[in-house]
């Protein structure tokens, strides 16, 4: 007579659920969540920018797709970048915006439904500003020195400090069996 242990039984158990419950389950897709990619959102075509507006009627609805005033509407040129009927928005980042307004979403400043500029993953607050850009205190020559004068500051400190190697004065480690008979390394005595 064969004796199975615990662990035995508990694998033979697992083997017989995964078997009759669990792969019926995933097989047949019942009960289970589809993944992302079987799970095609109906809303994403309306994501997408549409045709290049060539026409007055396809100018206006464009501008009513995305919510903006004929008037205010410009695409993007037709120059084979892909972005369609997409407006041409003015490239105001977050951080230009009004901290005291009560916006929809604080953190990127921005209201529900307000078109996104192409570039608005550049534009959250902490990244790029080009309201700045333009107007900025101190000009392309004075980065460019400032640059030049740290990184030459650093190769003339490595440059000076080549002859003085860096070493780290250390004595091999002492063990008990490489004491010579009546070696001390130390005493408990004060100093004469």
């Amino acid at each position: 007579m064969v004796c199975r242990t615990t662990r035995q039984n508990m694998a033979s158990i697992v083997r017989v659920a995964a078997r009759k419950c669990i792969r019926p389950i995933l097989s047949h897709n019942k009960l289970a969540a589809p993944s992302a990619c079987r799970a095609k959102g109906y809303w994403n075509y309306e994501w997408e920018p549409g045709p290049f507006p060539t026409t007055p009627a396809q100018r206006a609805a464009a501008a009513k797709k995305y919510g903006l005033r004929e008037e205010d509407y410009e695409p993007y040129p037709d120059d084979g970048f892909g972005h369609g009927d997409y407006p041409k928005l003015p490239r105001v980042s977050a951080d230009s915006r009004s901290y005291h307004d009560t916006w929809d979403d604080p953190s990127n400043r921005r209201n529900f439904g307000e078109p996104m500029h192409v570039d608005s993953d550049a534009l959250v607050a902490h990244y790029w500003d080009p309201t700045t850009y333009e107007s900025r205190r101190i000009s392309l020559s004075q980065i460019r020195n400032l640059f030049i004068l740290g990184i030459g500051t650093y190769v003339l400190i490595f440059w000076l400090l080549q002859p003085y190697k860096l070493v780290q004065p250390a004595l091999p480690k002492q063990f008990p069996r490489d004491l010579k008979p009546g070696e001390k390394h130390y005493t408990f005595e004060p100093a004469e």
